[in-house]
Formats: structure tokens, sequence, C-alpha cells
């Protein structure tokens, strides 16, 4: 069997929330996977125990931390999507950069005809570019 590597993004109380705005912005995007902590486990009660969301046929793990950080999430990784449309490209970048911070503004440069980079509200990095439908880019 073949190792995989699947993203694993780790909250401080608010993962449940970035899922469902996540699933929100790509029509092939779910949650295919959310147990909260209960009031007898060692997390606080409502948050996230194990999550994992599908965009197509990526997997993205999230969880909700029970230890105390410095940190509210790790910055040293990005998101790479590829978007079927500038429309869907557009609406998830609005909707990633309210309230977060747009890196690089949607337009043309030398790696890509159409592409963005945003860190949203959760401090998750995000770059998407509008790709072909093999999922490379131009």
């Amino acid at each position: 069997m073949r190792p995989t590597v699947t993203p694993m993004l780790m909250f401080k109380g608010n993962a449940e929330k970035a899922m469902t705005t996540y699933v929100s912005l790509f029509s092939n995007a779910r949650i295919a996977q959310l147990l909260l902590y209960g009031p007898e486990d060692v997390g606080p009660e409502g948050t996230v125990m194990r999550g994992r969301m599908e965009i197509g046929a990526q997997n993205i793990y999230f969880l909700d931390t029970v230890q105390e950080h410095d940190f509210s999430f790790v910055p040293a990784s990005t998101l790479w999507v590829c978007c079927e449309t500038k429309a869907e490209m557009d609406d998830a970048f609005f909707k990633l950069s309210d309230g977060g911070q747009v890196i690089t503004p949607i337009g043309s440069y030398p790696f890509n005809d159409y592409y963005g980079w945003v860190t949203d509200r959760f401090g998750v990095s995000w770059q998407l570019a509008l790709c072909q439908p093999s999922g490379d880019p131009p």
C-alpha cells in the first residue's frame, strides 16, 4: 500500500466553523466526518475531536486542539485549489478574504493566467487558480 499525505488543520475552537465555511465555497466539497467532543471527553464540549472535509478527491482533516499553544493556526502551509470557473474563484476569493488578508490579488501572473492568494479569518492560507479540466494550471 502506498503512503498518502493528507493536510491536517488544527484550530483552537473554531474548526467546525472553518469546515462549514470552506464547504460552502466549492461545489465539489462536503463534510465527510464530524466527531465532536462530548461532556465526558477531554476536549471542550462541542469542539471538533476529528473532522474530515473533501474537496473533490482531496481529504483535509480538521481538529480543535485540547492543548494550549502560542498560536491559533500554524501558517507554514497553504491549500492550493484549482477552480473550474472565474465566477467560482472570484466568489471563493472574496469570501475567504472577508476578515482575512489578501496576500496576492487575483490577476494574471507568469505562472498562472488567473490566480490569487489569501489568508482567511481563521489564519488558513489559500492559493486559488483557474485550472484546466485536468486540474493542471494552464
